[in-house]
């Protein structure tokens, strides 16, 4: 059968034509799913008037730089605006489709960006099932790319961020600004891990985070930190990463680890 429209998915609860492409995930599935399992990603991407279209078109830049350096098929993204819940491009593995999507993505003026009902609706996209499904086990993650606006819904957006983990569906976030990790991004984190979240100064750093974002959602966690630190430490030129206060992972101004493709 044909694939579900999943912005059906993005849908609050009690939406009929949302429940009947949702599905329950299955602990024992996700359990299963090794490092090496292809992984459903979901790229929530922070669009209010305060941090302008410029900055706005810098985060889409970042993800279709990650799309780029990722292997789809078998890997799939999905891309959403948040705070309207306008679905850039629904859960694919088309490479090019994506990447036209994001880059005809138009520019949403909000002002209160909150954030426990992207969360919820990210939850509910992984859940949706198409005719192309397969027993095989898929890793499911969500990734939030913010600024340092504080959100108005945290207590409910805290409940989404548990219910994800619940669901073994890692959430990772990239705050772009301030100058430290925000106490409502931290309040979302399963833990103070740098393996967690990327923090960049502001977006001029966004175009040489490719790398570091990629890592973020596919990489090995505190350990690959551990070695990158090591690295930076050696070198003696700025590249890797810095630690920010509470053990959290603050891009150093002059680590430039990679560039944006062109194209």
């Amino acid at each position: 059968g044909e694939r579900p429209d999943v912005k059906e998915a993005w849908q609050e609860p009690g939406d009929e034509d949302a429940a009947s492409v949702v599905v329950p995930v299955h602990m024992a599935s996700c359990a299963s799913a090794t490092a090496e399992s292809p992984m459903d990603l979901i790229a929530c991407v922070e669009s209010r008037t305060a941090a302008g279209e410029d900055t706005y078109r810098k985060y889409l830049t970042l993800v279709q730089g990650m799309v780029r350096q990722l292997e789809l098929p078998p890997n799939r993204v999905a891309v959403v605006a948040y705070g309207s819940g306008r679905v850039i491009s629904h859960l694919t593995d088309d490479k090019q489709a994506l990447l036209k999507s994001i880059q005809a993505a138009p520019f949403e003026h909000l002002e209160e960006p909150d954030m426990a009902r992207p969360l919820r609706g990210a939850s509910r996209m992984l859940q949706v099932v198409d005719g192309n499904t397969t027993a095989e086990s898929r890793r499911r993650a969500v990734l939030v790319i913010c600024g340092n606006a504080c959100s108005q819904d945290i207590s409910q957006a805290q409940a989404e961020a548990k219910s994800l983990k619940d669901k073994g569906m890692p959430l990772k976030f990239i705050q772009v600004g301030g100058e430290e990790v925000c106490s409502d991004v931290r309040s979302l984190l399963p833990d103070a891990s740098s393996a967690n979240v990327l923090h960049l100064r502001g977006p001029k750093e966004l175009p040489g985070a490719v790398g570091d974002a990629v890592r973020l959602v596919f990489g090995e966690g505190e350990e690959e930190d551990e070695k990158a630190d090591e690295v930076k430490e050696d070198d003696g030129k700025g590249q890797g990463r810095a630690h920010s206060p509470g053990g959290l992972s603050t891009r150093s101004p002059t680590g430039e680890t990679g560039e944006l493709s062109s194209g």
